[in-house]
């Protein structure tokens, strides 16, 4: 046996008032909302890029994906686009 995750005289506890305290006290749904907003602030800031992109001909998810990784823009995690990605941010703005 190797490590504290095996070990017989460690037990794992945790934080002893952990989520049981913070459930009820409004701290999830305030952080939901904050990075809700946030996702929909990046998605109208990509709005005119996405229009400008389907201005040219490039409709697919995979082309915009491809358009917009070869521009520069990176994702918000600050990765490249994906097919699901471009799907993502559209059906913010719908």
């Amino acid at each position: 046996m190797t490590g504290q995750r095996n070990h017989p005289e460690i037990r794992r506890l945790g934080c002893p008032t952990g989520a049981a305290h913070l459930q009820g006290q409004g701290f999830n749904e305030l952080a939901v909302k904050a990075r809700k907003a946030k996702a929909d602030g990046r998605a109208a800031g990509l709005a005119a890029t996405l229009a400008a992109l389907k201005a040219e001909g490039i409709t697919r998810a995979n082309g915009i994906a491809g358009a917009l990784n070869a521009r520069g823009y990176a994702t918000p995690r600050g990765g490249r686009w994906t097919a699901r990605s471009v799907l993502n941010v559209a059906a913010r703005l719908r």
